[in-house]
């Protein structure tokens, strides 16, 4: 399984999907704002996520609302995703499985 991170922001602890996953692999970092035309930014997010496989790998929804939203179309044009969502109780991420409709 590969773990797509959206947006590292700096300020979050992924050390919890090191239990899920050793190959984690983050598609921009904070000093990649999305500001005016995003058309090389949509290409380097796309790159990273060429080889994505809807029934292995996960993404983990952090960031820029732009950066979510391309993601979650790239994925979504692959025949769906799982999304993990952190669980403030548990302190663990939960896997949600999301298919194209």
């Amino acid at each position: 399984m590969v773990i797509y991170i959206i947006q590292d922001d700096g300020n979050k602890n992924f050390t919890p999907l090191l239990s899920m996953s050793n190959n984690i692999v983050i598609l921009t970092n904070r000093d990649c704002p999305v500001i005016g035309d995003a058309s090389d930014h949509l290409d380097k997010i796309r790159a990273k996520l060429k080889h994505f496989e809807p029934e292995k790998d996960a993404l983990v929804l952090v960031g820029d609302p732009v950066n979510i939203g391309v993601a979650m179309h790239e994925v979504m044009m692959k025949g769906g995703a799982t999304v993990l969502k952190w669980d403030r109780q548990t302190r663990n991420y939960l896997p949600i499985k999301l298919k194209e409709i």
